[in-house]
């Protein structure tokens, strides 16, 4: 009998298959981590990885599904990597986005270094800070007037010749360090595996980017190499179209005279020169359209939609009706509103979910037989490790025990908060100025105050702000939910797994960062020296500014309003809206907007925003869920052509600047 080969090969073994997808996830991290600091610090090029998108992670996974797993798919398919392994390496390339930028790197070595200078020259700051018993080794000089801070210094100048990085002075601050922040990851990865069951299955939330992300990695169709999205025409015309777009005005700013531009702003405030229109914020005088937000609004409710752009309108009224007929006007009116959401928000998300909380609290105490309930119960106890482990720290640094339950509280819900808000938008919410705890730690009585308790209080709001600007616990969410049919037990896995790219990122990316600091004192053109300025003085507007109100005895008040007030009445508001969103579907007002009133990043997306909801109304009322369906495709291209203009015009500026020439930055996200 002659037998005949089969001309389907035998699937590889699945850990085989896992183990692979593994080392292809561990090198889009390495590329991650080496690119995007040189990028963002040493080129002072845009960010690459410093928004939910994470266009270095989305473009990585560009190329592995276009490039290398279509080569597979046509010429070696038993080596191709399937939508689950896919979903492996897109998950851990997106956790790797979160250390390198502005999720914490950016900003922690250089502030490190910055306060031991400035310690050394400030009689009076270095008072302030003999009241917190600091542990040596959370610097990686010793921190005193007068003391000699010669790593500090290399850091944010330049190695002279000769010199060797050093190393070991960073081995105290990696360890005491992680002792922190190890803690806080586990338990906002385990607050992820948590909540995800409950808002994608139960809540059945749109999670925007995720829509996106799962398009990528679909399976091809029989006989095909590419996903069903990549053979879609009008992806690749709306795709096209925007790159380019962003072609001309990149190439623009190398050539004025000699390439025309399509212009994607514009400037009305010749338009509203009389009052009180001259009164209304420049947001809305002078603004330009990202097509990734276009797209990005399209697969939002359109209640969110309509609550993002809408809120922006009525809070510029707000602002022009204060100034022009009830001056005078601060804007931390609006702060204190947001912060009053911040709380309402998170908290409105608990009572929703009561029922699914409840459920995994009785898992960690009881156990279970089925796959879920032992998820929940290894999620349940991760998440009270880590934050037991959180506390732990705080009380190593003399942290009072009770401001230590409020800091951690304060990181949960702020996690839940940002990842609520990613989930029904896709966008990012930025808190640059770290306002939030600094602010609320001023409004504590006095008598409660201790100079450890404000500094760390302070430091935190650092790290939940400006240092969490990528939340782990909604990347971690995206992640998981990259894979729609991974049992439980792979959900704890994979959010295994996750912990330990965070790990290794601490590790790797520090060292690229510090080897790139210690070797470059200034951005190759010259615009910015040290490389990261804004960073040098993080601690400054943070644990600092609180250190030296405690050890002067100063007590803030706000001269212009009343905080309480306008924080309880962003609560209040928040909670109406969501209390009527419950009850009637056809409220237009959600609460998550809230949070974005008087954010800058809000203020240069909401046209964008209002645009995608535009379209979506528009095709659904007159094309139907059919027509939207088929309209999937081309808002995507809208998004993956930034993306594409984006890669381009950053590997345009390093390869000249790797030639020694002159070179712009391309400005495409407001990042």
């Amino acid at each position: 009998m002659v037998r005949v080969r089969s001309l389907h090969p035998k699937p590889e073994p699945r850990v085989k298959r896992t183990l692979t997808a593994i080392l292809v996830g561990l090198v889009g991290g390495v590329f991650i981590w080496t690119v995007a600091p040189y990028n963002n610090l040493i080129l002072g090029n845009a960010y690459i990885s410093d928004d939910f998108l994470a266009p270095a992670a989305m473009f990585f996974m560009l190329v592995l599904v276009l490039g290398v797993n279509a080569f597979l798919h046509w010429r070696l398919p038993r080596f191709s990597l399937d939508s689950r392994q896919l979903a492996l390496v897109f998950g851990m390339v997106l956790v790797a986005s979160i250390v390198p930028g502005q999720g914490l790197l950016r900003d922690l070595p250089y502030s490190l270094a910055g306060s031991a200078v400035r310690v050394r020259g400030d009689r009076r700051l270095a008072d302030a800070y003999r009241l917190l018993r600091l542990r040596p080794t959370l610097f990686p000089d010793p921190v005193g007037y007068g003391r000699s801070t010669p790593a500090s210094d290399a850091l944010l100048s330049q190695l002279a010749p000769g010199e060797r990085i050093p190393w070991h002075a960073w081995l105290g601050p990696l360890f005491s360090w992680a002792g922190f922040l190890l803690p806080w990851w586990l338990m906002m990865v385990a607050l992820a595996v948590i909540v995800l069951p409950q808002w994608r299955d139960r809540e059945r939330l749109p999670f925007p980017l995720l829509r996106v992300q799962q398009a990528l990695i679909e399976t091809p169709e029989a006989g095909t190499a590419l996903p069903p999205l990549f053979r879609r025409r009008s992806f690749w015309v709306a795709a096209g179209l925007v790159f380019f777009l962003h072609l001309l005005a990149g190439a623009k700013q190398y050539f004025p005279a000699g390439v025309p531009a399509i212009p994607l702003s514009w400037d009305l405030s010749r338009c509203f020169a009389e009052e009180p229109l001259v009164y209304l914020p420049g947001f809305i005088k002078f603004n330009r359209v990202h097509f990734v937000f276009v797209g990005i609004a399209f697969f939002m409710r359109k209640r969110v939609g309509f609550s993002i752009w809408a809120f922006q309108v009525l809070y510029a009224l707000y602002i022009m009706i204060k100034l022009a007929y009830f001056p005078p006007f601060s804007y931390q009116v609006i702060a204190d509103q947001r912060i009053g959401a911040f709380f309402a928000i998170p908290l409105g998300v608990l009572w929703l979910g009561r029922a699914h909380f409840r459920g995994v609290f009785h898992c960690v105490l009881r156990g279970g037989r089925d796959e879920s309930a032992r998820r929940y119960r290894l999620a349940g106890l991760a998440f009270g490790a880590g934050c037991a482990g959180m506390f732990a720290w705080f009380l190593w640094v003399h942290v009072h025990p009770l401001w230590a339950a409020g800091l951690i509280a304060l990181s949960v819900l702020y996690a839940l908060a940002v990842t609520r808000v990613v989930a029904e938008t896709g966008l990012t919410l930025i808190a640059p100025d770290n306002y939030y705890v600094v602010h609320l730690a001023r409004l504590i009585p006095k008598p409660l105050r201790t100079a450890a308790s404000m500094y760390f209080a302070g430091i935190i709001g650092f790290f939940i702000c400006s240092g969490n600007r990528l939340c782990t616990t909604t990347f971690v969410t995206h992640a998981l939910g990259l894979d729609r049919t991974a049992p439980p037990r792979r959900h704890v896995r994979v959010a295994a797994l996750l912990l330990a790219v965070l790990a290794v990122s601490l590790v790797v990316c520090g060292a690229v960062h510090l080897y790139g600091s210690y070797h470059h004192s200034a951005t190759l053109d010259g615009r910015e020296s040290p490389i990261s300025p804004w960073a040098v003085s993080g601690f400054t507007r943070t644990g600092e500014r609180l250190l030296r109100d405690t050890a002067a005895g100063y007590v803030y008040r706000a001269a212009t309003h009343s905080d309480w007030r306008h924080i309880a009445f962003g609560a209040g508001l928040a909670a109406v809206c969501q209390i009527l969103c419950q009850i009637s579907p056809r409220w237009p007002l959600h609460p998550v907007a809230l949070l974005f009133a008087g954010n800058w990043y809000a203020h240069r997306v909401w046209v964008s925003v209002f645009l995608g909801w535009l379209a979506k109304v528009l095709i659904l009322r007159y094309g139907g869920a059919r027509l939207y369906r088929r309209a999937q495709a081309t808002f995507i291209g809208l998004i993956l052509g930034e993306v594409f203009a984006m890669a381009f015009w950053t590997s345009t500026t390093a390869f000249l600047a790797a030639c020694g020439r002159p070179y712009q930055v391309v400005e495409i996200l407001p990042f």
